[in-house]
C-alpha cells in the first residue's frame, strides 16, 4: 500500500523526472530517516513505480507509466479508500 510521502515522491518525480533520487528524498529527511526514504525509493522501484538510471555515483529517478497510473488511481479513489498495490 503506498502512503502519503510515496505519493508525494511519485508527484515530485513526475513534474521534476531524471534528478538524482536524493532531490527527492530530502524534503522528507525531518519525517523519516534518509535510510528508510532510500528503502521505500528500493520499494518503488521492485514495484515498478520508478526506473532509476545510475550515472557513476548518482541515481537520477524517472516515473514510470505504472508509477503515473498510481497517482492517477490514488486521486479518483474515495477518501476512504487508499491505492494498494
Amino acid at each position: 500500500m503506498l502512503d502519503e510521502i510515496d505519493i508525494k515522491i511519485l508527484k515530485s518525480i513526475e513534474q521534476k523526472p531524471s534528478q538524482p533520487l536524493i532531490n527527492y528524498l530530502k524534503p522528507f529527511s525531518k519525517q523519516r530517516t534518509l535510510s528508510r526514504l532510500y528503502t521505500k525509493a528500493k520499494h518503488l522501484e521492485e514495484y515498478g513505480l520508478i526506473s532509476k538510471k545510475r550515472m557513476s555515483r548518482v541515481a537520477l529517478a524517472t516515473i514510470t507509466p505504472l508509477g503515473k497510473q498510481a497517482i492517477m488511481g490514488r486521486e479518483n479513489s474515495h477518501p476512504e479508500g487508499g491505492a494498494s498495490l
